[in-house]
């Protein structure tokens, strides 16, 4: 909303500025009215108390209930606002101020920042691990699929095996599937070229774009047909015209190849886990 709020300011010379109110609960999803007018929404407490959340937040900024607070705070960074009182409540409720994504992104991050259990027995699994990584290393490709029900520990089997890697001796990049990823292109792919070329959220176009040909350079000076491809998965202006005109299927192609022949100079083990 940063960029759209200055384009606006350029424009029309007005400062635009949003709000957030976030609250976690239940919901009563469902058509509401009649045949003259029907609304699709969501009523309760829950809303209700987003919609208070939102009438105390000052503009550009997020306030978030307790409840959102408690599911989300290993993954951001909050200043307390303090109780408020909030119309529809007895009591006063605590709401935070959002001011930033942190460095944990997965679950298995907000675990290790809690801090572990022990980690116990899974020796066989970690031995066939151990054995696909050596046959790896070895020269020869090896796929490796995790399959379990969730909360079996297919996410600690990985970090533990990770863990007991020499440091230094591999490379590890990741990309996730998530349930609500159907519909976006390419999302696999894109977590792992965001881990190679180390792209955080918000960076300038050009920054990313200036990093991602020194890493394909230094890696070989032969893959530099591959920058084009990589820019439009990354949603990157691309300012070559006759890579433009190339068939969309041709160009789908193109950026598959791109990705395997960036991990084969890489030669990473490869290790696929489904959710």
């Amino acid at each position: 909303m940063g960029e759209y709020e200055e384009s606006i300011q350029n424009t029309y010379g007005v400062t635009f500025k949003m709000r957030l109110g976030l609250n976690s609960g239940p919901v009563v999803v469902g058509a509401i009215g009649d045949d003259l007018r029907m609304d699709y929404t969501a009523v309760g407490d829950t809303t209700n108390l987003a919609a208070r959340m939102e009438s105390h937040c000052r503009p550009g900024h997020i306030l978030v209930s307790e409840h959102t607070h408690a599911h989300s705070k290993a993954y951001f960074e909050f200043e307390t606002v303090g109780p408020l009182a909030v119309k529809g409540k007895e009591k006063p409720q605590e709401a935070y101020d959002l001011i930033r994504a942190g460095a944990v992104e997965t679950r298995i991050g907000a675990s290790v920042a809690r801090g572990l259990t022990r980690f116990v027995g899974r020796t066989r699994e970690q031995a066939s691990l151990k054995e696909a990584y050596d046959t790896m290393r070895s020269g020869a490709g090896r796929m490796v699929g995790i399959v379990g029900e969730a909360g079996v520990g297919k996410s600690r089997l990985l970090l533990e095996f990770r863990n007991s890697l020499p440091e230094g001796e591999y490379t590890y990049l990741e990309g996730r599937c998530v349930q609500y990823g159907g519909s976006m292109a390419y999302l696999p792919i894109l977590g792992i070229l965001r881990s190679y070329f180390d792209i955080k959220d918000g960076e300038p176009e050009m920054t990313v774009n200036q990093r991602m040909k020194e890493r394909v350079l230094l890696l070989d000076e032969n893959l530099k047909h591959l920058i084009l491809p990589f820019q439009e998965i990354l949603s990157l202006k691309v300012e070559d015209e006759a890579y433009l005109q190339i068939d969309s299927q041709q160009r789908k192609m193109m950026a598959f190849d791109a990705v395997r022949d960036l991990l084969v100079r890489r030669r990473p083990s490869a290790i696929l886990k489904r959710p």
